[in-house]
């Protein structure tokens, strides 16, 4: 019975060998979306664009595409009305007063108007459109106190467009670039973009290589 022991227990052994070399377990959920692998040229990338962008939270294989830029005819416009407004104040204050007082409010008016244009053109500038690999980041903000951010994940923008309103978009070369999203049907518009046919084939590229990516998971 002492030979037939060893005997067994290696026939055991290879029925248990084949029985794992016969049975493989199911691939894992997420074995067909894998993280993106990080190569040397997508670090390089990356840390070039956590360095440039301090404040915004890049995931590891996230980098920036490209910063919209915004058309200096927005500040142009801004700096338009309070001179217009500064030229106002003045000939009110010279030609229907023409008293000491009334000539120091149109000097307090104007300074003001030249403060508030300062003001305004921070805001304008402090508008953002950045687009990444993965997702386009949005500050909309109208008063110094008042913005809001959207994160718009690029897998989930349906439709990339941009618009040329009328003969003065057209001749100054601004416009809006509007992205569309597939879940909540939203339009998300960033208004005043500089040479918008130039910016929007770099955006909307990001956004055909995503779906490209998306579809081959598929």
């Amino acid at each position: 019975m002492n030979n037939h022991q060893p005997h067994q227990q290696n026939q055991q052994n290879q029925s248990q060998q084949q029985f794992h070399q016969a049975y493989q377990s199911p691939p894992h959920p997420h074995y067909y979306y894998q993280p993106k692998q990080i190569t040397p040229e997508i670090k390089a990338k990356h840390d070039k664009s956590v360095k440039k962008y301090p404040q915004i939270k890049f995931s590891p294989s996230e980098y920036m595409i490209i910063d919209v830029k915004r058309s200096v005819w927005g500040a142009v416009r801004i700096w338009v009305v309070s001179i217009t407004a500064s030229v106002a104040f003045m000939a009110f204050a010279i030609l229907m007063a023409g008293t000491f007082a009334f000539i120091m409010i149109g000097i307090a008016m104007v300074i003001f108007a030249i403060i508030a244009a300062k003001i305004g053109v921070s805001v304008y500038y402090n508008n953002y459109l950045y687009v990444t690999n993965e997702r386009a980041i949005m500050r909309i903000q109208i008063t110094p106190f008042n913005y809001r951010y959207k994160n718009i994940e690029l897998e989930n923008i349906e439709d990339c467009s941009y618009e040329k309103d009328g003969p003065i978009h057209t001749i100054l070369n601004f416009g809006k670039i509007r992205l569309s999203t597939i879940g909540d049907q939203h339009t998300y518009t960033f208004y005043w973009v500089d040479n918008p046919r130039k910016q929007f084939k770099v955006v909307n590229a990001a956004v055909q290589a995503v779906d490209r990516s998306r579809k081959l998971r598929k």
